[in-house]
């Protein structure tokens, strides 16, 4: 018993250590400002993905800039928003009911690329991610999927190899822990995420993001 104690204790200490990579200064979002961008998913359709940028005010809480945008569904059944105007490093958009509640390869990517905080929104809580390290992670993780893997396995780059393991994340501890693979209805699967046995698998799925790549915070929200 000590030595599970000891275990358990352990990985606490470490997801803790993660957390604590938030910056005290980092934006705020207040109750007023979720509750005006649940109204927007309501009125849009279920297969519509809203999108924009925050700024920032006097008080450090975060307010949409005007306008934001309506998205469209490619050919694939990809889910897609492109913003316009001056940007900001506050990216925000939507994931309907229709769509997985959880970022996507790409999301994570921009994030750590760019260096910029996003905030996805879905019908169930909210995701905060940011990152600043951008491409040294990028670079890092190239490295290690090429002493991980055999040479027809490795990536041919540094965009690749990080995509490689976003996706593999994204299956093994969301899609396929929360046994989306036998569950299609759209409302069905957000019931199963929202039920409190689902706690854990985000928990680890944020763990194994921030572990996989060092500067990035990830953390949902549930509402």
């Amino acid at each position: 018993m000590k030595q599970r104690s000891k275990h358990q204790h352990s990985k606490r200490s470490k997801r803790a250590k993660m957390l604590s990579d938030k910056r005290p200064d980092d934006p705020l979002i207040d109750a007023s400002l979720i509750a005006h961008i649940e109204k927007q998913m309501v009125d849009a359709s279920d297969s519509t993905e809203i999108c924009g940028y925050f700024e920032v005010d006097s008080g450090n809480t975060l307010k949409i800039r005007e306008p934001y945008y309506k998205g469209t569904i490619t050919e694939t059944g990809r889910h897609t928003c492109q913003r316009h105007g001056h940007p900001t490093k506050y990216l925000w958009h939507t994931h309907p009911i229709n769509a997985k509640f959880y970022p996507s390869e790409e999301d994570i990517y921009t994030v750590i690329k760019h260096k910029v905080y996003s905030y996805i929104f879905t019908p169930i809580g909210y995701w905060t991610l940011h990152c600043q390290e951008g491409e040294r992670i990028i670079k890092q993780t190239k490295q290690r999927t090429k002493k991980r893997g055999s040479k027809k396995r490795r990536a041919k780059s540094s965009k690749s190899s990080s995509l490689q393991i976003l996706k593999s994340i994204n299956k093994s501890l969301m899609h396929q822990a929360l046994d989306y693979r036998t569950i299609r209805d759209p409302e069905e699967r957000l019931e199963v995420a929202k039920e409190h046995s689902s706690q854990p698998i985000i928990h680890r799925y944020e763990s194994a993001l921030m572990r996989e790549f060092p500067g990035l915070y990830v953390q949902w929200t549930p509402l």
